[in-house]
């Protein structure tokens, strides 16, 4: 694990754990704590930000966003991107997956930033429309660095990309920094997913990254639903 990632992994303990509350050590202290230069301080504080975990005001500092704690309030939290897989099996649903398109590729910047990778660095670009009781339920998107599952296949792609990458890293998804909008469906997206003709197209899009528990970016994803299928559940005790 990098020097960055160590020291993103050690803040967000200390975040959740309530032992740093709404806003962080300056970067000159933060440099001082661990020993390391402000560029490594920076890009710690990228892997925070994009987890949506803290945010900057510029000439001010660093501050912690709200965090519900899994482990305090026991929250359980279902959102229809790998979780698709699971969520459906545990229902006794039948699930399928059909690959569109596999193939290897390159992203522009607003996706290789969210990767933590350079624009040069090689990725699977993976097209996938994924199947509810034989209902087209979902079209998706994945970007993956292909450095951190050099041996990913086609095959592969037809379960679950998370239990994947448990299996070959020894390592889970811990979070998910996730944008969802109610968009209107272009004709690729609404003739894929069947939508109904006499109506608007509206669909559910969840985009966004998908983070390991060392805090690397396992991938990129944007994903549109049929709205009778998403489901996004939080419950706290």
């Amino acid at each position: 694990m990098t020097k960055y990632a160590k020291i993103a992994a050690d803040l967000e303990t200390k975040i959740r754990q309530k032992k740093l509350t709404e806003r962080l050590p300056n970067e000159r202290e933060l440099c001082q704590q661990y020993g390391v230069s402000r560029n490594t301080i920076n890009q710690a504080l990228n892997i925070l930000e994009q987890k949506n975990l803290v945010y900057r005001r510029h000439g001010s500092g660093t501050y912690i966003r709200d965090v519900i704690n899994v482990a305090d309030h026991n929250v359980s939290i279902h959102l229809f991107t790998d979780g698709f897989q699971r969520s459906a099996e545990a229902e006794n649903r039948q699930v399928k997956t059909e690959i569109i398109e596999f193939k290897p590729a390159f992203a522009p910047k607003k996706i290789t930033d969210q990767l933590q990778v350079s624009d040069q660095t090689p990725l699977y670009e993976v097209t996938r429309l994924r199947y509810n009781n034989n209902q087209p339920a979902c079209y998706e998107r994945n970007i993956i660095p292909i450095n951190l599952l050099p041996d990913l296949t086609r095959d592969d792609m037809t379960g679950s990309l998370f239990a994947y990458a448990a299996k070959q890293l020894d390592l889970k998804v811990s979070n998910a920094a996730v944008e969802v909008t109610a968009p209107l469906a272009d004709d690729t997206i609404r003739t894929a997913l069947k939508l109904p003709a006499d109506v608007p197209p509206v669909v559910v899009r969840s985009e966004g990254t998908a983070f390991l528990e060392n805090g690397k970016p396992l991938e990129f994803f944007d994903t549109y639903y049929r709205p009778e299928f998403f489901n996004l559940k939080a419950n706290a005790n």
